[in-house]
């Protein structure tokens, strides 16, 4: 059996509504391939996990869909499916607890974007904040680090732009899916990312939380606001070191954390003294997971 073939059963179970990273694994440890799990009788699927529910949302879809022709759709637009047996699968999302088994891609997922940081914050931004943004994104990808955001208004678009201007690499994790846009104004900027960027998400169509697709890219900073206080929550759940621009930027001596919880999430002024840095992203990272354990 071909590597593609088998990946049309990976998205099949993909789209099953409740089948997520630990049913993934026991049918791949029970049947070998998905293949098989797909024209596998209701009884063993019971015995990996599948409840009722389970059962009948995926008979529903195994009578509804047809996987060639689904397929076939994804290519005419130009959409990959990286899989958990893909090289190129995201080292660093891998590892966390409830990887996504499928991901959806436009563009490519290089070795270079194993370095990345997730710029996250909020929708309603401040010119301070857009000023904190660029200047972040910018020295960010001038490092050759990638950087990372939901392509959403405020900071995401932000991010970015200027990861873009910098002449770097910038990966959007799209709520939306990835042939869907959201917002409408931002498609300009999604042509523009063609080449230097990508865009990915781990279902087919729009989905409201995927606030630990983004933290398994990379550590991250936010603002007061509910994309920054989710992300700082999936950032603790995910193992990913989160670090929150607070205060004053760039005033270290102004750096007084009023927005965060200050266990688990470390301070952007306490990691770097310059965004130039490149050993910024993986001091971080070390210093979190020092913090987490001893705590």
């Amino acid at each position: 059996m071909s590597e593609e073939r088998e990946k049309r059963y990976w998205v099949g179970f993909n789209l099953v509504k409740g089948i997520g990273a630990v049913r993934f694994r026991r049918m791949l440890q029970a049947f070998e391939s998905l293949e098989k799990a797909w024209y596998a009788p209701s009884d063993a699927l019971r015995r990996v996990g599948f409840g009722e529910k389970h059962l009948e949302n995926f008979h529903l879809i195994r009578s509804q869909v047809d996987l060639d022709r689904y397929w076939e759709a994804l290519h005419a637009k130009d959409i990959q499916v990286v899989t958990w047996m893909d090289e190129n699968y995201p080292r660093l999302l891998k590892e966390i607890d409830q990887s996504p088994p499928v991901l959806y891609v436009r563009g490519e997922l290089g070795v270079s974007d194993e370095i990345a940081v997730a710029v996250v914050g909020t929708r309603r931004v401040t010119r301070y904040g857009r000023q904190v943004a660029e200047e972040i994104a910018a020295g960010l990808a001038q490092s050759g680090v990638t950087v990372v955001s939901g392509l959403a208004r405020g900071v995401d678009t932000i991010a970015h732009q200027a990861a873009l201007d910098a002449g770097g690499r910038t990966i959007a994790v799209l709520g939306s899916g990835v042939d869907r846009i959201y917002p409408p104004e931002h498609r300009r900027l999604a042509e523009r990312m063609t080449g230097h960027a990508t865009r990915c998400n781990e279902f087919p169509a729009p989905q409201p939380h995927h606030f630990g697709f983004v933290s398994g890219c990379g550590g991250g900073r936010g603002r007061r606001e509910e994309w920054g206080i989710n992300y700082r929550r999936f950032c603790s759940r995910t193992r990913a070191g989160c670090l929150c621009c607070a205060g004053k930027y760039p005033c270290p001596s102004k750096c007084g954390n009023q927005s965060f919880d200050p266990k688990g999430c470390l301070s952007l002024y306490g990691c770097c003294r310059s965004f130039g840095d490149i050993e910024y992203p993986r001091q971080a990272t070390t210093e979190f997971s020092q913090a987490n354990s001893a705590s």
